[in-house]
């Protein structure tokens, strides 16, 4: 299969987060993948969304957030861009870690925050985050099996 990328545009509010997240789904269940991958892959798009959202526009909608997804031979990168606040990498580092450390027996010790990040820490390949002609830009690589 020849490399492709699609884009999608979107408002900054978890209305249109939850349309994206249909149209990938729907973009991924055509593309004979294991049904898990493409479930976890999309939960990571719905994580980084969503962060997108609350994090650098700061729940304020009529923002552009722009969605562009880069299909290889076996392998998704997704690109979540957004203009908002912009984030640092070590901040995001330091809250995956923060939301690896709690105590099982006492709840109250879990993290209210970093858990989307560790997840698509988790999840994915490989990510990245870096600001670039005033745009943020979190990336995303999984690579897959073809389901049989």
């Amino acid at each position: 299969m020849e490399p492709r990328t699609f884009e999608l545009t979107m408002d900054s509010n978890v209305e249109d987060v939850t349309l994206a997240s249909s149209a990938v789904r729907a973009f991924l269940s055509r593309l004979n993948l294991d049904e898990h991958q493409a479930d976890m892959a999309e939960l990571c798009l719905q994580e980084a969304l969503v962060n997108c959202v609350r994090h650098a526009y700061r729940h304020a909608s009529g923002h552009l957030v722009r969605l562009r997804m880069h299909l290889g031979s076996n392998t998704i990168t997704f690109e979540v861009e957004d203009q908002g606040v912009p984030a640092r990498r070590e901040d995001l580092e330091q809250s995956i870690r923060k939301a690896t450390i709690f105590d099982p027996a006492n709840l109250s010790t879990l993290s209210h925050g970093g858990r989307g990040m560790l997840i698509i820490s988790q999840v994915m390949d490989q990510w990245d985050y870096e600001r670039c002609d005033g745009w943020n830009v979190l990336r995303m690589t999984k690579a897959f099996d073809r389901a049989s």
